[in-house]
C-alpha cells in the first residue's frame, strides 16, 4: 500500500501532499482502490463511539494497514469497487482540502481516545499524536485527545513511562487527579493507581508538579529525583531504586516493606490482599521478580525469608496472608 494513503487517513500527510495524492488518484486506479478501501473501514470505525469498541477498532485498523502493506499484490483482486464510488471519493476528498468538516480525515480533533493495558501483567506501548512515546503498565489507562491543540494534556490512571517529544511552545501535562506534571521534553515515570500514593520519578530533563487547586505550590524535580506521597504529604528525595524495571520485564524492590510490595502487587495483578497480622507489613525485602511469575509464586518466595502463610478464600481475586 502507498504509505501516503495511510498518512492521509492518519491526518499526518501535509496539505500539499494531500493535493498531489488526490490528483494521482484521478489517474491511478490502484491508488483509488486503496483510498476507497481505507475510507470504508474508517467509516465503519466511526459508527460506534463507545470507549471499548473504539480502542479495539483502532487496533483492528492498524492490523488492516499492516496486512495491506504486505499484501499489495492482492489489491488487484478488489474488482467490485466501481468508478462511480471512486468519483464520489475524489469529489469529497477535493472538498475536504477547503472544507475540512466534510473531509476524509476522521474528525479526531474534538474526540478523546482511551488506551488501556490489560491486567494482570500486560504492558502497552503508545505513540501520541505529537510523537510522544508512552508505555502503560498493567491495569493502567491513558486518555488523550485525537489531536493536540495548544497545551498537550493527557489523563493517567495507573502507571506509565513518558518519553515526551520536546515542544517549547506547547507544554506537556500529565493529569493524575492529585497532581499535574508539567514538562517540555523529558523522560519520567508516574505511578498513580486509584487509592495508592502518587509517585513521580524523573530520569532525564526536568519536570514540575503541582496540585490543580494550588498551582502556586510547585515541586521541581531534577534527574534522579522522586516526588513521593506519604500519608497525604509530598516528599522530594533521590531515587532509591530503578522505577522502570517493569518495562524490562521484572519487578525490583530494594529494602522495601512487605506492605509496600503487596500494594504494588495488588495493582499489577489486579487482586486484593488481606493481611490478618499488621506486623507482617513491616517485614523488609530486597529482590527481583519476573513479570511472567504469577503472584502466588512471588508470595512463595517472600515467605521463605520471613515466614507467613498464604490462605485461599472463596473469591479467586482475594488472597489472605496470616502469620505462622
Amino acid at each position: 500500500m502507498d504509505i501516503r494513503v495511510v498518512k492521509y487517513f492518519d491526518q499526518s500527510l501535509p496539505d500539499q501532499e494531500c493535493r498531489e495524492l488526490l490528483q494521482e488518484a484521478l489517474e491511478d486506479e490502484e491508488i483509488r482502490r486503496e483510498m476507497i478501501a481505507c475510507r470504508q473501514l474508517s467509516s465503519l470505525l466511526a459508527l460506534d463511539e463507545s470507549r471499548i469498541d473504539r480502542v479495539s477498532g483502532e487496533e483492528a485498523y492498524k492490523r488492516f494497514i499492516r496486512h495491506r502493506r504486505t499484501s499489495s499484490g492482492r489489491v488487484r483482486s478488489v474488482r467490485w469497487i466501481g468508478s462511480v464510488a471512486a468519483a464520489v471519493l475524489l469529489f469529497i476528498g477535493v472538498r475536504a482540502l477547503f472544507h475540512p468538516a466534510v473531509g476524509l480525515h476522521p474528525a479526531a480533533e474534538a474526540e478523546w481516545v482511551q488506551a488501556e493495558a490489560p491486567s494482570p501483567g500486560g504492558v502497552r506501548d503508545l505513540t501520541l499524536p505529537d510523537g510522544t512515546l508512552v508505555c502503560l503498565n498493567s491495569g493502567s489507562s491513558l486518555r488523550y485527545p485525537g489531536q493536540f491543540k495548544g497545551e498537550r494534556r493527557v489523563e493517567l490512571e495507573g502507571e506509565a513511562f513518558f518519553d515526551v517529544r520536546p515542544d517549547a511552545a506547547h507544554p506537556f501535562v500529565v493529569s493524575t487527579g492529585k497532581m499535574d506534571v508539567k514538562v517540555l521534553g523529558t523522560r519520567f515515570n508516574v505511578f498513580s493507581y486509584p487509592g495508592r500514593d502518587l509517585v513521580i520519578s524523573l530520569l532525564e530533563g526536568a519536570v514540575c508538579a503541582f496540585r490543580p487547586e494550588s498551582p502556586e505550590e510547585v515541586f521541581r524535580l531534577n534527574p534522579g529525583e522522586q516526588l513521593e506521597e506519604r500519608e497525604g504529604r509530598f516528599l522530594l528525595h533521590g531515587l532509591e531504586e530503578d522505577p522502570v524495571t517493569w518495562m524490562d520485564g521484572y519487578f525490583s524492590f530494594t529494602d522495601r516493606t512487605l506492605g509496600f510490595i503487596l500494594s504494588r502487587l495488588e495493582c499489577y495483578y489486579n487482586v486484593r490482599i488481606i493481611v490478618a497480622d499488621p506486623h507482617l507489613l513491616e517485614y523488609r525485602y530486597t529482590g527481583k521478580f519476573s513479570r511472567s511469575d504469577d503472584i502466588i509464586s512471588i508470595l512463595a518466595v517472600l515467605k521463605k525469608i520471613y515466614p507467613f502463610s498464604v490462605c485461599p478464600t472463596d473469591d479467586p481475586d482475594v488472597i489472605r496472608l496470616e502469620s505462622i
